[in-house]
């Protein structure tokens, strides 16, 4: 029997929080979710910040219709936890 650690089941409640609010535009929570010193590489190879994520929901330059999480990789270390995921989706 494969059982999930309380801890990961929180982070795995998180991320579909950001999944739901990416899909939504949902700058508050987006705000709330990702931390200030994100650094992510975008679907055409940008590296960008959290504020560059925010402004591009915000402003409706960046929708996404559909968002499938997978290959998800949690990684805890003290109190700070580590999630890399691929996230298929049509095209923009």
């Amino acid at each position: 029997m494969n059982t999930i650690d309380p801890t990961e089941a929180q982070i795995i409640e998180a991320e579909e929080q950001l999944r739901l609010a990416m899909l939504d535009s949902d700058v508050n929570v987006l705000d709330e979710l990702l931390a200030p010193e994100l650094i992510f590489t975008n679907h055409l190879g940008q590296v960008l910040g959290k504020q560059d994520d925010l402004t591009a929901h915000q402003s409706g330059k960046f929708k996404i219709a559909t968002l499938t999480p997978s290959e998800r990789c949690i990684q805890v270390i003290g109190n700070v936890a580590i999630v890399t995921v691929k996230g298929e989706h049509p095209t923009f």
